[in-house]
């Protein structure tokens, strides 16, 4: 159900049921792919430091970002905490690829990443803050996975349900989708009039020489009637 159901709906009923700091900031989609719904697993990641940072770290299976992307399970999406860091990236095509070849829901970070046109193409959802061609290591070094973290100035925790859409992500309790009662919430009948009400009029005919002359007194010109 909440795949077909946009954001600001997803927002709203958050709202009423008392979650307002669940809507993820400055974030968008990047891949074909435009809408997201799982299980969030999460990354976190501190700035790098040259005496403990290197592209060596991440030949390490262990590495927590390798290690996230090869032990995600269908359903899931991995969120990166990459505190709102666009000077380096993230993630990158080819291990976005992989992350779709282990069956992932997708990807959400609050921070950059690279080989935007290939990632444009792919299929899996992504979300992220922007693009870069700065590679992972130059400012980040990830450091745990499935743990709390802060992604795009929300809370999230492993397990924690999420969706998004192009209007942007949210995320909820894990039991929040079973608890939403009856169907997918309509749109009240007071936006759906308002939106008739202000419908786009239809464009003023300019005046031509049949339908205007030049006033002699102003020098404007005043609309007269065809005979």
């Amino acid at each position: 159900m909440l795949r077909d159901v946009g954001t600001a709906t997803v927002s709203t009923q958050l709202i009423k049921r008392g979650l307002r700091s669940v809507v993820l900031r400055g974030i968008g989609p990047m891949s074909r792919t435009r809408s997201l719904v799982g299980v969030a697993r999460t990354v976190r990641f501190v700035p790098a430091r040259e005496d403990l940072t290197s592209l060596d770290l991440t030949r390490d299976p262990s590495y927590p970002q390798r290690y996230a992307i090869e032990h995600a399970q269908p359903g899931e999406v991995l969120v990166f905490d990459c505190r709102g860091e666009l000077g380096s990236a993230a993630v990158g095509d080819l291990l976005l690829t992989r992350l779709e070849q282990r069956g992932a829901a997708g990807l959400v970070a609050d921070g950059a990443v690279r080989d935007v046109g290939a990632i444009s193409q792919m299929t899996i959802p992504v979300f992220a803050a922007g693009p870069t061609p700065v590679a992972h290591t130059t400012r980040h070094q990830a450091v745990d996975t499935d743990v709390p973290i802060a992604c795009g100035g929300v809370q999230v925790r492993p397990g924690t349900s999420c969706s998004g859409m192009p209007m942007g992500y949210s995320v909820y309790p894990g039991a929040w989708p079973r608890r939403l009662p009856g169907p997918r919430p309509s749109r009240p009948a007071w936006r759906s009039s308002w939106s008739a009400s202000c419908a786009p009029a239809p464009p003023c005919q300019a005046p031509t020489h049949r339908t205007s002359r030049r006033s002699p007194s102003t020098g404007g010109r005043r609309a007269i009637p065809e005979s």
